[in-house]
C-alpha cells in the first residue's frame, strides 16, 4: 500500500542519447510503404497483389482491367512467362508460392470467353507512331501508345507475327494461335491500330546482313 509510485514517463521528439538514466523515450516505429516482392520481380511491373485481390473477390473483369494496364496479353503470358514473381512470393516462406501465372492465365481466358474489349482512349491525338516488330514488345508498345491516344501503324515482317515465336514453347499450336489472333483483334478493337507487312523492311534487313558478311 505504501509502495512508491513509479515516475511518469517523459516524452520527447529530440534525441536522448546523452541521457543515461530516467524514463525518457525517443525511439518511434517507422512505417515504410514498400512494394510487394512479386511487383518488384515482375518484368512489366504488374500490380499483382491488386488484381489477385480483385479476382479473389470474384471481380474477374476488374482484375483483367488492372492486369492489362501493364500486360495486354494475360492469356498468352500466363502460359509462357517464366514467372519470377512466384520465386519472390512471400507466401513461399509459409507453405508455397501463389500460382500467379495460372491465375493470370485464368483471367486472360475469361476475357477471351467473355469477349471483353478495351475502352477507347480518353484522348485522341493527331500524331501517328510506327512500331516495327510483331513480338511481345512491339504489340505491347502499340497497345500503350494507343491507350495514350496516338494512332499506331504496326510494321511486321510476316502476317503471323508473334505466334511463330510462341509456338516454339511447350504450348500447343492451336491454343497459341487462338490467343494470338484474339490479341490482335483486341488491339484492333481499340480503333487506331493498323497492321502492315513490310516487304521493303525484310529486303533492307537482308542487304544489311549480306554487307556485314
Amino acid at each position: 500500500m505504501n509502495a512508491p509510485l513509479l515516475p511518469r514517463a517523459t516524452w520527447t521528439h529530440a534525441s536522448t542519447e546523452s541521457i543515461k538514466t530516467g524514463t525518457w523515450r525517443a525511439a518511434m516505429p517507422l512505417h515504410i510503404r514498400a512494394p510487394s516482392p512479386c511487383h518488384v520481380a515482375c518484368p512489366v511491373g504488374g500490380e499483382i497483389a491488386e488484381w489477385i485481390g480483385q479476382a479473389r473477390a470474384g471481380h474477374l473483369r476488374r482484375a483483367w482491367d488492372t492486369l492489362t494496364r501493364h500486360n495486354p496479353f494475360p492469356a498468352i503470358a500466363g502460359r509462357v512467362c517464366h514467372h519470377p514473381c512466384e520465386a519472390a512470393c512471400n507466401r513461399a516462406s509459409h507453405d508455397s508460392a501463389i500460382a500467379i501465372c495460372k491465375l493470370e492465365r485464368h483471367v486472360g481466358d475469361a476475357a477471351i470467353a467473355g469477349g471483353w474489349a478495351f475502352a477507347p482512349p480518353a484522348v485522341q491525338r493527331s500524331e501517328s507512331v510506327a512500331v516495327v516488330g510483331g513480338g511481345p514488345a512491339g504489340l505491347s508498345a502499340a497497345f500503350q501508345l494507343r491507350r495514350r491516344g496516338y494512332r499506331v501503324i504496326r510494321i511486321v515482317r510476316c502476317a503471323v507475327s508473334w505466334s511463330v515465336a510462341v509456338r516454339t514453347t511447350t504450348v500447343t499450336r492451336a491454343v497459341t494461335d487462338l490467343r494470338v489472333r484474339r490479341s490482335r483483334r483486341t488491339l484492333r478493337s481499340v480503333a487506331g491500330v493498323s497492321f502492315s507487312v513490310s516487304v521493303a523492311l525484310v529486303a533492307a534487313r537482308v542487304r544489311r546482313t549480306a554487307l556485314a558478311r
